[in-house]
């Protein structure tokens, strides 16, 4: 059917009485507590009742409700921005962004900035980018630039990104230049954490950095090098270092969780799959953290920067994974072997070489993928399944069999 589960998600977002009242407080800033009773067709008690539940949850990010203020959403700023971008990401936001000449200009040059730029991160920069437009057509700016203040991109520099975007006339609703620096640092930031660089573009490019001077950025990446077994490649350093200083200076600066969908179960599905590397990296973080209390406290006042570390360490070693000796074999013909082999290479999420039993020179394979059983010579050697007699296999289960034994048979522990 054409049914889809985000509509349907947008949909009851939309109509919870909290998110309403959220979207009010965003719009329309001379809303008060009888407009907003009023205005959802509730009672006084129960709009009441609401309120304080949104404050319970909004104090997670040091944010309250306020209507004998001037502007009732109270708290720092770039804290409200925050909460703003966690409450609209992830709905229908061609439904929810105005469009504006300045807005539409400012988001076309991202996509001149980044050519290769993914859909969802222009969209959360662009989201970024109205809730700033809104919140400054308001008459809210920030109290301080210096927090944003990061190393240039290898996209683009900070003084190119300010005159560009000026020149559009975005900045046009701050009052003067030194709230428009203020604020550009601040979008530029926004620009650089939602866009980090993958380990396969440092790889692929010339990209130039300078490392990060921060101290938790450079005891990470130390005691990561002495607690692997390989040498970190000048990619890997880069990718490291740019990365971590984004992610640790967005844990400084904002407090609270973070919406991104899938993050923890991403985690959990590396656990089920290579539990020996999670267990590797979890158990390097969390010693770390026991060292080091200003990393600690960063993962406890913005919890997604530790699945931020497990994720980007995976990365490094998925790149050093030896590949693994594949002895595939079947009891019909070379062409039914072929067939078989071009199935394998289709599902297999790790580096492989697939070898007949006279490559393997009297030496055991990793493991063996065939139709029929092993020789009794190789009964120790781990085993997979194709044939229906045996088994009903499919491409999920020989994923799981050959990223569970890479990871059995990869050692990047220094210690080991």
């Amino acid at each position: 059917t054409a049914f889809n589960l985000f509509k349907l998600h947008h949909y009851l977002i939309q109509k919870s009485v909290k998110y309403q009242m959220m979207l009010r407080i965003f719009t329309d800033t001379s809303t008060t507590f009888t407009s907003l009773q009023k205005a959802l067709g509730i009672s006084r008690s129960k709009c009441s009742v609401h309120i304080k539940e949104l404050n319970d949850f909004l104090a997670d990010y040091d944010c309250h409700i306020n209507f004998l203020q001037r502007k009732p959403m109270q708290g720092d700023e770039h804290q409200i921005r925050f909460i703003y971008h966690n409450l609209f990401w992830g709905l229908d936001l061609d439904g929810i962004i105005e469009k504006a000449p300045s807005l539409e200009a400012a988001s076309n040059l991202l996509l001149e900035f980044v050519p290769t730029l993914d859909y969802s991160t222009f969209l959360r920069i662009k989201l970024s980018f109205y809730i700033f437009r809104v919140n400054t057509r308001h008459g809210f700016f920030l109290s301080e630039e210096e927090v944003f203040t990061t190393p240039d991109s290898p996209y683009v520099t900070y003084a190119d990104f300010f005159n560009k975007l000026e020149a559009t006339g975005f900045l046009d609703t701050c009052p003067d230049l030194t709230i428009k620096e203020r604020e550009c640092r601040y979008l530029y930031f926004i620009f650089c954490r939602a866009n980090l660089i993958m380990l396969e573009t440092w790889q692929a490019t010339d990209f130039q950095i300078k490392h990060s001077q921060c101290p938790e950025v450079n005891e990470l990446i130390s005691q990561f090098q002495n607690h692997i077994n390989f040498q970190l490649s000048e990619a890997e350093l880069n990718y490291l270092h740019y990365n971590l200083t984004l992610m640790n200076q967005e844990a400084k600066i904002f407090k609270g969780s973070n919406k991104i969908f899938d993050l923890e179960e991403t985690a959990n599905e590396i656990f089920r799959t290579e539990a020996k590397t999670y267990t590797f990296i979890n158990t390097f973080v969390q010693d770390l953290c026991q060292r080091n209390d200003k990393l600690e406290t960063l993962i406890q006042n913005f919890p997604n920067l530790y699945w931020h570390y497990l994720i980007l360490f995976k990365n490094i070693l998925r790149k050093h994974r030896r590949p693994l000796k594949v002895l595939v074999q079947t009891n019909s013909s070379p062409i039914h072997r072929e067939m078989l082999i071009s199935q394998i290479r289709n599902a297999t999420p790790v580096p492989i070489n697939i070898v007949t039993f006279n490559q393997l020179k009297n030496e055991k394979p990793d493991a063996i993928i065939s139709n029929w059983m092993p020789d009794r010579q190789y009964a120790d050697v781990p085993f997979f399944s194709t044939s229906l007699f045996y088994s009903d296999w499919n491409k999920t289960d020989l994923d799981y069999f050959l990223n569970q034994l890479s990871d059995q048979t990869n050692h990047f522990c220094a210690y080991q």
